[in-house]
């Protein structure tokens, strides 16, 4: 064999076993799903499966998904919960649902807020609204978070994505999983 005819095919050896590697961390990274029904609040949807479900943790929050622990001095575990709010006693629209969250928002943590998104947009098949933003803690700490919210007749779902800042991104890519799968049952 000659020369150059060796160096191609060490070549495309090589090549391939990169690809075979790659492929290979990439559905080991890849997350397995679990799927969620909450037949009460009216809703179902896809989570990671590693992660903690726990339901009612809290009044309105119907369920929140926890991240595991990435290590001992993992303190903050990131987060997707869901709230249904009954809105029946002051029934609005998406509109002034939208302008009262936003509002409270800003008059509660004042300059603790940089807003970076408030748009609307289509979640589970209807019309809704969007809001990124960052909140800043007394002790320096940053909070990203995303609040996607829906009316169903005189019910209000909002879904909330909260992560260190530095860690946002890292997990986006399972929570658009779960926001894509939410359906109202």
């Amino acid at each position: 064999m000659k020369k150059r005819q060796r160096q191609t095919l060490i070549f495309w050896i090589i090549l391939v076993v990169m690809i075979v590697l790659i492929a290979a961390a990439l559905i080991l990274q890849m997350e397995s799903f679990a799927f969620y029904n909450n037949p009460t609040a009216g809703f179902h949807m896809k989570y990671p499966q590693k992660w903690t479900v726990k339901e009612n943790p809290m009044e309105g929050a119907a369920v929140v998904f926890i991240s595991p622990k990435e290590n001992e001095l993992d303190y903050f575990q990131e987060n997707v919960n869901i709230v249904v709010q009954d809105l029946s006693k002051k029934p609005m629209n998406l509109d002034e649902y939208s302008n009262l969250a936003i509002t409270q928002l800003i008059a509660v943590f004042k300059s603790n807020v940089d807003m970076i998104e408030s748009k609307s947009i289509f979640w589970a098949n209807k019309p809704a609204h969007k809001i990124v933003y960052i909140g800043k803690g007394d002790n320096g700490a940053r909070t990203k978070l995303m609040h996607i919210w829906i009316i169903q007749r005189t019910t209000a779902y909002q879904l909330t994505y909260a992560a260190q800042e530095a860690q946002y991104d890292k997990y986006i890519g399972l929570v658009n999983t779960m926001v894509n799968s939410f359906r109202l049952n």
